[in-house]
């Protein structure tokens, strides 16, 4: 199954992307279920890396789509990210946090389809196996193949990935 999270402070807009995602993966004989969140700061509270796919407004108060983007970067490097926007012109930003690819709005169904279209290809290509890491600034998922090795310390465990060593507290056999 699929998980997505449709991020939009418009409920409208929330409402429409949840119709849109049903409608397309029923055409596709896809399970998928899409979970809405009315800011970035409340998608960021429940994320715990169990998402596949993200649907996120670029403008919205408090935290805007693009810091959100960073915080979700932080804590998971592999989920797929899709920007909805007004304005085309913050699609370039995108490529700063690996997104996949942007809708401008007003979404219409058949942009919409071309898009998630374009997602289940790239999601079909690159499965990624994640494991949750909990370490002091919070639940990080780590892709297996980012992990080069795992050290053992007492009880503390220290996985060193590409991007540099991630330190937890747990057993090995965990």
């Amino acid at each position: 199954m699929l998980r997505i999270a449709a991020v939009d402070d418009e409920a409208q807009d929330r409402d429409l992307i949840e119709r849109m995602t049903a409608r397309f993966f029923s055409e596709h004989s896809f399970e998928a279920e899409c979970t809405t969140y009315d800011s970035g700061v409340a998608f960021l509270d429940h994320f715990r890396g169990d998402v596949d796919l993200v649907l996120l407004d670029v403008r919205m108060p408090a935290l805007d789509g693009f810091e959100t983007a960073r915080r979700l970067r932080d804590q998971d490097e592999q989920v797929a990210l899709v920007f909805i926007t007004s304005m085309a012109q913050y699609a370039i930003r995108g490529y700063e946090v690996h997104a996949l690819d942007f809708i401008v709005k007003p979404v219409n169904y058949e942009e919409f389809s071309i898009k998630m279209e374009r997602v289940l290809r790239y999601l079909r290509r690159h499965p990624v196996e994640t494991i949750p890491v909990t370490t002091r600034e919070g639940l990080r998922m780590l892709s297996v193949r980012d992990i080069t090795f795992i050290e053992v310390f007492n009880h503390d465990l220290v996985f060193h990935t590409v991007d540099g060593p991630v330190q937890t507290h747990g057993q090995l056999s965990d």
